[in-house]
């Protein structure tokens, strides 16, 4: 979807400065001052060249609940200061728009603003003032974020997707194999998870893989990262961790999830987990895709012989 916040600040930086190039310093008449500036949803203050206020329409008024004669002649650092120290900070005329926060009175947290401080010019192109115009950009950016938050995580269980996961899991490959650090990749899926589904519902289903996102997550360190990576199979990196100590991990969620007892609607369920294990060895010279694929032929084997326990790779069991 494309971003409009540059159009609309064209379209109000047009407006404003229509009407003062050509009425001077809002001296028109009432009824095109209010339909040109005092019903716009944006912020507008205009300042001289001392940075003192000459105006400013109700949109400021409603944020900060301020009087005209609490701003009209006082410095803009007076008033609100954020944007005064921004603007006495910049030598040249700022350009790009400016995002900040700013407390405004009935918010109950900061609101992040967009500023944009754009030059007034007479008839002579000689400047006489600047233009500020501001922009409430909180919900805006809170619906970026969960936008960008539903980009990276799976939407049932939270976790990473597969796509972060990769991205996430390169980065820290390269740098194992930089300083010759052991890695270990660990793949995970539940027995009989098709059984459940038929037997208990997908909702019950469902609920089982968001369980086991929790509980495994609950007891991975802060740097490990996990992510749901298809279906009933979650994937995890551990840095900086050798074979045994990630078999160690495995064994602990495993006993976990063997000994959580879930309540559904159609009663109480248990389920088991299998793992597979490949670690990085610094002599190894193969790929995060090689690593990957050694955990998930060790996954297959510790599936073979009979799930509910830990497979780790190594030469001798393929």
């Amino acid at each position: 979807m494309q971003d409009v916040t540059p159009l609309s600040f064209a379209v109000s930086n047009l407006i404003v400065s229509w009407a003062l190039f050509r009425y001077r310093l809002f001296d028109i008449v009432p009824v095109a001052r209010d339909t040109l500036v005092e019903n716009l949803r944006d912020g507008v203050i205009v300042l001289d060249n001392q940075m003192r206020v000459i105006d400013f329409n109700p949109a400021v008024q409603k944020a900060f609940i301020l009087s005209k004669s609490a701003m009209i002649g006082k410095s803009l650092a007076q008033v609100i200061p954020e944007l005064g120290s921004i603007l006495a900070a910049r030598k040249a005329l700022a350009l790009d728009p400016i995002e900040l926060e700013l407390e405004t009175d009935g918010a109950l947290h900061p609101r992040l603003y967009e500023a944009r401080f754009t030059g007034l010019l007479d008839n002579r192109s000689v400047q006489i003032g600047q233009i500020l115009l501001l922009r409430d950009i909180t919900e805006q950016k809170n619906v970026q974020e969960k936008l960008q938050q539903l980009a990276l995580t799976d939407p049932l269980t939270g976790l990473f997707n597969r796509r972060q996961f990769f991205e996430l899991a390169q980065h820290e490959f390269k740098r194992s194999r930089r300083y010759g650090h052991a890695q270990s990749i660990l793949i995970l899926d539940v027995d009989h998870f098709k059984n459940v589904n038929d037997t208990y519902g997908h909702a019950a289903g469902d609920a089982v893989l968001q369980d086991l996102a929790q509980k495994c997550s609950e007891q991975l360190r802060s740097f490990d990262v996990m992510a749901r990576y298809g279906g009933d199979e979650f994937i995890l990196m551990l840095p900086e961790t050798e074979s045994d100590k990630a078999s160690q991990t495995a064994e602990r969620l495993r006993q976990v999830i063997e000994s959580n007892r879930l309540e559904t609607v159609s009663g109480p369920l248990q389920v088991t987990i299998s793992f597979g294990i490949a670690t990085l060895e610094e002599s190894d010279e193969i790929s995060l895709d090689d690593l990957i694929d050694r955990a998930d032929t060790a996954l297959y084997i510790a599936k073979n012989n009979g799930r509910n326990q830990i497979c780790t790779w190594h030469e001798k069991v393929v």
